[in-house]
This record gives structure tokens, C-alpha cells and sequence, in this order.
């Protein structure tokens, strides 16, 4: 029984250290939760996420990650104001 909650310990704080450092947006609200500071506007249009979004429902969106101008996605033209 040591062993397993020692391991589960371990587990704990290897995720915890793989995760420190990366800035992460946490949103209820997708896309309009989130903050113009994870979002770049490139010059055709599109947007960029400049930090990981994640979603309350566990959901992840990677930095990197590029959307579309129009529909739902252009709550984020806001940002360039």
C-alpha cells in the first residue's frame, strides 16, 4: 500500500512539473471567454492562440493553433482595437 500511494505521490508531481512554466488560458465561455492576450491577428485574417486555451469541459486548444476569420471566431477581431 506504500508503494502505491508513494507512486501516485510521484505521479502527482511529475505532471505538475511537466505543466509548470506554460502559461494557460482556462475559459467557460468558448470563443468569447477568451482573453485577447492568448490571441494574435495574423495580417491575412486569421487568428493564432499565442498561450494553451483550455476549456472547463477539459478541452485543450495548443498554442499555435490557427482559426479561420468570420462566424464565431471573429468575437476575436475585438482584439485588435
Amino acid at each position: 500500500m506504500r508503494i502505491r500511494k508513494f507512486l501516485v505521490a510521484a505521479a502527482i508531481c511529475n505532471g505538475m512539473m511537466a505543466t509548470a512554466g506554460i502559461a494557460q488560458a482556462e475559459v467557460a465561455n468558448w470563443p468569447g471567454g477568451v482573453p485577447c492576450s492568448a490571441v494574435t491577428i495574423n495580417p491575412d485574417g486569421t487568428y493564432t492562440l499565442s498561450t494553451d486555451v483550455a476549456l472547463v469541459n477539459g478541452q485543450t486548444f495548443a498554442t499555435g493553433t490557427t482559426f479561420p476569420s468570420g462566424g464565431e471566431y471573429d468575437v476575436w477581431a475585438k482584439c485588435s482595437s
